[in-house]
C-alpha cells in the first residue's frame, strides 16, 4: 500500500486511471492553452477575422432578407456617433517565423485558386498556426525558385554597403562604363553573335538583360559644342544652362590643375638638371639664384628621396642654395633629410639667404653629430649675429673631429679646420672684439685662423695645421675682417686640442664646503662632500666625487619630512655620517639636507624630479651635474636634453690599442651601437643588442700608454651625442677596449698589468656646455688635475706615443715621459 491508502503494482495503476476517467467525464474540459510571443499574437489575429468573417455573414444574411421584406416607415435621423479611433496594424514577426508565415500566405492563396487543400501540416504551435494556411514549401526548394527567378547581371565593382563579400579584383574592373560595356557585349552576344553565350543565346550570358539607356550623351570630339547650344546648333534650354557653367567651372579646374602639374614637371627636369645624383659617388647639387622658399626647398626633399639610389653616394660634395629666400625653417628640411639619410655634406653655400641664429646653429649641431664633419660653410650674406658666432664656435671647440684630418699626396698627415665665411652679416666687429678680449673666448681653450688663405682650399697656411702633423686647436679658419687685437688674442690661444684637458688647474667653487673645520674629522671620511662650480639664479652646476650613486630612493621622501623639523647643527651630524659609511650613498640625501629647509628649492624638491638633479652620472664617474633652482629652470633644461643641446665631454684610460685589439676602428671615428637594458636590473650591464635604443659616441685616441710589464693603454677623449645608461663604458667594451676598473664590462680585456691599482672605472667628465634660459651658452671646465685618484693612475705609466697631448703637459702630472 502506498502512503495515500491505494494499492501499488499494475492494480494499482488500472484503479487509478478508472479514477481519472470517471473525473473526466464531471469536469468541464479546459481550452487549451495558447502560446505567447509572436506565435499568440498571430493566433489571437486569425480568431478575431474568423470571428468578424462569420458576424459579416450574419449580417448579408439579415440584409438580404430586410430587403425582401416590405419597407418600414422612416424613422428621426439619430444623431451620428463618434468615430472610433483606427486600431494600429498587429506587428508582423521578424526572423524566420516572419519567413514561414510571408511563405505559407502565398501558398495558401495558391491552393484556394486551384480549389484545393494543402496537405502534411506540421505539428505543435507551428502546425496550429499555420493550420488553415495551405502547405508549407521547403527552404530548398524556395531558395531554388528565387535563384531561377532572379536575372543575372554583372557584379557591381564596389562592396554594396553591409555587404560581407569582397570586392572584384581591380584588374577586371577599370570603371562603371566598362560593366555597362560588358553587359552590352553580352547582349549582342545572346542576340546571335560568335562570342561568349552566343548561338541563339543558349548560355549563362543569354539571361542578361539589355543595358540601360546612357543618362546623359556627350558630343563627339570632332564637332565642337558652342556655348549654349547643343551639337546640332540648337538652343540648350534653361534646365541646362547650370550644366554647362559648371562643367565650364571644371574644364577650368582642370586646366588649373594641368598648368600646375607642367610646373612641376618643369622644376623636376630642372632640379635633376642641377643635381648630379650617381650611385657610389659624390653627389653635387647646384640650385642658386632660383627664388627657391622654403615650401619649394620641402618639395626638392621630397623629389630627393625619391631620386636616390639603393646605393647613395656617402657625401654631397657641393651644396649650392645661394641667392633664394631660404630662412631657418628650410635650413632644417635640409639637415633632418641629410640625417635621416646619413648623408653627409662637405661644402654648404647658403650665402644671400634670409637665414638667422637658428639657421646657423642648427647646421653646427648637424656637422658635429653623426653625418660627419664638414669643410666649409658659407653664410655670407646672411642675418647672423655674434650670438650664432659664439654657439658656433662653443660646439666646434675640443670636439674629435675638429679640425678634420686628412693625408696629403705626399703620405703626410695634416688637420684643416672649418672654414666659415661670414661676410656681410649682421655681426658688429665691435661685438666680436668684445668677445675675443672679455674673456669668453680663452674659456673655449680654442684658436681661429684669421690670415688670408686661398678659398678654394687647396693650401693651408702653417698657422691652421698642427705642429708636426700633430692635432691642434684650431677649428675654424674665419673669412672675416676684425681688428688687429682679435688677431693677437687669436695667437696667444694657439696650442694642442688637450689645452684644457691637461693645462688648466682645478676649477673654483661658488659655494664654500657645508663642513668646515677640524672638528668634523675629515681622516675618517670614506668620500668627498660634493662641490659647487657654478650658481646663478636658475641654475647650480655641482662637482659629483666618487661613490656617489644618483639613482631614486623611497628613503628621500621621509628625509625631507625629517628635515623640516631639524635644525642645521643636526643635518650636518647626518651628513657626516653619510661620508663616514661603507655604503655608497644618494646624492640627492645631500641636496635634502642642504637644500630642503630652503623655500627657494622649494619647488623641485620632489622625487618624481629627483630633487633637482636634471641628468645622472655612473656612481664611479666623476664630473659636472647640472641642477635646476625652479621648476621652470628644471623644464628649460630638460627640453635641452631632449633636443640634445647639451655638450658633453668626457676622458678615459682603456686596456688595449687600436692597431692592436680594437675591432676595424680607427683612432678617430663615431661608434654607433644600439644599447638594450631590458635585464639591467639582473645583471647591472647593458649589451649591444639590434633592438636596443639608438646610441652614438664621437671618440679620439690622445696618447697610448705602456706600463712596467709592457701591458698597452689609450687615453681617449669621447663626446656623447646620446645619453644611454653606461653609454661610454658599453661601446669600449664593444670595440674591444674596456675601461681601466671597469668590474663589470671587462669581458674583452687585452692583458693588462695587475700591480696597476685603479678602484674605480677610469671615467671623468672634464667639459660641459649649457644654455641659460636666455640661451646664452655656459662652459664649466673640470679638467683631469681634479681627479687626483685618475692622475695617480696615470703616474703609474710611460707614454709611448702621443697624437693630441704634450709630454711636458703629462710632465706637469706627474707621468714619466718615454718619448
Amino acid at each position: 500500500m502506498s502512503q495515500n491508502g491505494h494499492p501499488k503494482g499494475s492494480v494499482g495503476r488500472l484503479l487509478a486511471a478508472a479514477r481519472a476517467k470517471d473525473k473526466a467525464k464531471t469536469e468541464v474540459p479546459q481550452p487549451p492553452k495558447q502560446p505567447r510571443g509572436s506565435v499568440g499574437k498571430l493566433l489571437r489575429k486569425e480568431s478575431k477575422e474568423s470571428k468578424e468573417s462569420e458576424e459579416n455573414e450574419v449580417n448579408e444574411k439579415n440584409e438580404w432578407n430586410d430587403w425582401n421584406e416590405e419597407p418600414a416607415e422612416p424613422e428621426e435621423p439619430e444623431e451620428p456617433a463618434a468615430p472610433e479611433p483606427p486600431t494600429p496594424p498587429p506587428k508582423t514577426p521578424k526572423g524566420s517565423v516572419g519567413k514561414l508565415l510571408a511563405a505559407g500566405k502565398s501558398s495558401k492563396a495558391k491552393e484556394e485558386a486551384r480549389g484545393g487543400k494543402s496537405p502534411h501540416l506540421p505539428r505543435g504551435s507551428v502546425g496550429r498556426l499555420i493550420s488553415g494556411l495551405g502547405r508549407l514549401p521547403r527552404v530548398g526548394n524556395m531558395m531554388r525558385r528565387r535563384a531561377q527567378q532572379r536575372p543575372l547581371r554583372p557584379r557591381s565593382p564596389t562592396r554594396a554597403p553591409g555587404s560581407h563579400k569582397r570586392p572584384a579584383s581591380p584588374k577586371r574592373i577599370a570603371s562603371h562604363d566598362s560593366w555597362e560595356k560588358l553587359a552590352q557585349r553580352r547582349g549582342e552576344g545572346d542576340s546571335g553573335g560568335k562570342g561568349k553565350g552566343g548561338k541563339g543565346g543558349k548560355g549563362r550570358d543569354a539571361r542578361l538583360p539589355p543595358p540601360p539607356p546612357p543618362t546623359h550623351r556627350i558630343p563627339p570630339k570632332a564637332r565642337p559644342v558652342l556655348p549654349g547650344t547643343t551639337g546640332k546648333g540648337r538652343p540648350v534650354p534653361s534646365s541646362s544652362v547650370d550644366e554647362t557653367s559648371k562643367r565650364k567651372m571644371s574644364f577650368k579646374d582642370v586646366a588649373a590643375r594641368e598648368v600646375k602639374k607642367r610646373r612641376t614637371t618643369v622644376k623636376m627636369v630642372h632640379w635633376s638638371q642641377s643635381c648630379r645624383i650617381r650611385s657610389g659617388i659624390a653627389m653635387q647639387i647646384k640650385m642658386s639664384d632660383q627664388g627657391l622658399s622654403d615650401q619649394d626647398l620641402y618639395n626638392w626633399v621630397q623629389w630627393m628621396v625619391s631620386q636616390l639610389p639603393t646605393r647613395p653616394g656617402k657625401s654631397i660634395a657641393l651644396l649650392d642654395l645661394s641667392n633664394n629666400s631660404i630662412t631657418s625653417v628650410g635650413v632644417n628640411f635640409v639637415c633632418n633629410f641629410l640625417q635621416d639619410f646619413n648623408i653627409r655634406c662637405d661644402v654648404w653655400d647658403l650665402s644671400g639667404n634670409p637665414i638667422t641664429d637658428e639657421g646657423l646653429l642648427r647646421i653646427a649641431r648637424h656637422v658635429t653629430a653623426e653625418t660627419g664633419p664638414a669643410l666649409r660653410i658659407d653664410f655670407n650674406g646672411t642675418q647672423v649675429t655674434v650670438f650664432g658666432f659664439q654657439w658656433l664656435l662653443t660646439i666646434l671647440s675640443l670636439h674629435p673631429l675638429y679640425p678634420v684630418e686628412r693625408v696629403t699626396a705626399k703620405g703626410q698627415v695634416e688637420f684643416q679646420p672649418l672654414w666659415v665665411g661670414l661676410r656681410d652679416t649682421s655681426i658688429n666687429a665691435k661685438e666680436v672684439e668684445d668677445f675675443f678680449l672679455g674673456g669668453r673666448f680663452e674659456s673655449l681653450c680654442c684658436s681661429v685662423c684669421l690670415e688670408p688663405c686661398h678659398e678654394d682650399g687647396g693650401s693651408v697656411p702653417p698657422r691652421c695645421r698642427g705642429a708636426t702633423g700633430r692635432k691642434s686647436n684650431t677649428v675654424i679658419h674665419l673669412a672675416m675682417e676684425l681688428p688687429e687685437s682679435c688677431r693677437q688674442m687669436a695667437d696667444s690661444t694657439l696650442g694642442i686640442c688637450s689645452k684644457g684637458i691637461m693645462q688648466l688647474p682645478p676649477p673654483k667653487t661658488w659655494r664654500n664646503m657645508w663642513l668646515q673645520g677640524d672638528h668634523w674629522q675629515r681622516d675618517k671620511w670614506q668620500r668627498e662632500e660634493p662641490q659647487f662650480l657654478y650658481e646663478d639664479s636658475d641654475f647650480m652646476v655641482l662637482m659629483k666625487p666618487a661613490t656617489w650613486h644618483c639613482s631614486s630612493q623611497d628613503q628621500g621622501r621621509n628625509l625631507l619630512k625629517r628635515c623640516q623639523q631639524m635644525s642645521s647643527n643636526d643635518r650636518k651630524m647626518m651628513l657626516q655620517k653619510q661620508l663616514m659609511q661603507q655604503d655608497t650613498p644618494a646624492l640627492h640625501d645631500y641636496l635634502i639636507l642642504r637644500f630642503g629647509a630652503d623655500p627657494m628649492f622649494r619647488e623641485v624638491m620632489r622625487e618624481d624630479m629627483l630633487y633637482g638633479m636634471v641628468h645622472r652620472l655612473d656612481v664611479g664617474t666623476t664630473g659636472s651635474l647640472l641642477l635646476g633652482k625652479t621648476l621652470e629652470s628644471f623644464r628649460w633644461a630638460k627640453e635641452q636634453i631632449i633636443r640634445q643641446a647639451l655638450v658633453r665631454d668626457y676622458i678615459a684610460l682603456v686596456h688595449g690599442t687600436f692597431a692592436k685589439n680594437a675591432k676595424n676602428y680607427q683612432p678617430r671615428g663615431l661608434i654607433m651601437a644600439p644599447i638594450d637594458k631590458t635585464h639591467y636590473h639582473i645583471t647591472r650591464r647593458c649589451e649591444v643588442m639590434p633592438q636596443g635604443q639608438h646610441a652614438a659616441t664621437h671618440y679620439e685616441c690622445l696618447a697610448e700608454f705602456k706600463s712596467k710589464d709592457g701591458s698597452q693603454y689609450s687615453l681617449l677623449h669621447c663626446r656623447l651625442l646620446t645619453g644611454r645608461t653606461h653609454q661610454i663604458r658599453v661601446h669600449c667594451e664593444h670595440i674591444g677596449l674596456p675601461l681601466v676598473g671597469d668590474k663589470q664590462y671587462y669581458r674583452k680585456r687585452a692583458k693588462h698589468d695587475p700591480t696597476l691599482v685603479c678602484n674605480r672605472p677610469f671615467l671623468h667628465k672634464v667639459r660641459f656646455v649649457f644654455s641659460q634660459s636666455s640661451e646664452e651658452p655656459v662652459v664649466i671646465w673640470t679638467p683631469l688635475a681634479s681627479a687626483e685618484d685618475l692622475v695617480a693612475v696615470l703616474k703609474q705609466l710611460k707614454i709611448s706615443d702621443w697624437r693630441a697631448i704634450r709630454a711636458e703637459d703629462l710632465g706637469r702630472l706627474g707621468t714619466i715621459e718615454n718619448k
